[in-house]
């Protein structure tokens, strides 16, 4: 049967759709996990944890110049990364 339509971009697209939404999945997943694992002393750095997500990727921290220091002493960033790391699997998973 001989191709009559290319619908390469179609399908990137959708493609990419569907990648932006499974990041905004996990990446509000990893967010709200790290929100529960971080130490509070006055809330803000809880508060301030957030994700961006551009371009097939999400990243995820505060924008305060004091979190990278108690990630460091308490981390709460990658145990919450670890804590999803299934659930992000099978977000991701080719069905």
């Amino acid at each position: 049967m001989p191709i009559t339509k290319d619908n390469t971009a179609k399908v990137l697209q959708e493609v990419d759709r569907r990648i932006s939404i499974g990041l905004k999945v996990v990446a509000s997943a990893v967010v709200n996990t790290a929100k529960m694992l971080v130490v509070v002393r006055t809330g803000k750095l809880k508060r301030s944890i957030d994700a961006e997500i551009t371009d097939r990727k999400a990243t995820i921290g505060s924008p305060l110049d004091y979190a990278a220091k108690i990630e460091r002493v308490n981390p709460y960033l990658r145990p919450a990364l670890e804590a999803e790391k299934v659930f992000i699997q099978k977000v991701f998973k080719a069905r």
